[in-house]
């Protein structure tokens, strides 16, 4: 063999094996570039997953902020109506009739006293709870020995109704407290409603 068909010989070699090595390589290229696609493919649909969560996350905060927003406000319109109801409601005890303003206030009376002996105090501009009307009283509660009831002469800062007082203790029941009384009861009803357990 002479030079010449070695070096034809190392060169046809050499084409061969980098012929190989081409091939080799375009086998792992293709592998690698599979193997990568998959991991794209599994990365595109963990980023749509994830996507699709936070989006469905943040329309549900969205609802619960609109939700808690609305129960505000049907709350704070509820609160709004109570204050006219029960504005209403002390005006119309504050105009009633007399013979039903001294029945509603005689009966009230009655199922507060304690002693008997309590002072009823009543408001500046009281006029309709007077001696007769103490007197009166007294004389339903004489069967059971409570009839010692008497007017006071200092006057209380209320619209209508009374104070009964004994000593240190006094029983509030003036229209302020009875509205307030009932809207309390009212109001829980309504938290009940709007916030069920």
């Amino acid at each position: 063999m002479n030079a010449e068909q070695v070096v034809d010989k190392i060169i046809s070699e050499a084409k061969s094996k980098a012929e190989e090595i081409i091939n080799e390589s375009n086998k792992v290229l293709e592998s690698k570039r599979a193997e990568l696609s998959g991991e794209l493919k599994s990365f595109s649909a963990e980023s749509e997953r994830l996507s699709a969560e936070s989006a469905d996350d943040r329309r549900n905060r969205i609802l619960s902020k609109a939700r808690m927003e609305i129960s505000k406000e049907v709350l704070s319109r509820k609160c709004g109506l109570l204050d006219e109801v029960f504005s209403e409601a002390k005006a119309a005890i504050k105009n009633l009739p007399d013979d039903r303003y001294i029945s509603l206030m005689e009966k009230l009376i009655l199922k507060s006293v304690e002693t008997g002996d309590e002072e009823v105090k009543v408001g500046n501009d009281e006029s309709r709870i007077d001696q007769k009307f103490i007197d009166s009283v007294n004389a339903k509660l004489s069967g059971d020995g409570k009839g010692n009831l008497k007017l006071s002469n200092e006057r209380a800062a209320i619209a209508c109704g009374f104070i009964l007082s004994r000593g240190n203790i006094r029983i509030n029941v003036s229209d302020e407290v009875l509205v307030s009384m009932a809207r309390e009861e009212l109001e829980i009803t309504l938290a009940n409603e709007l916030f069920p357990k």
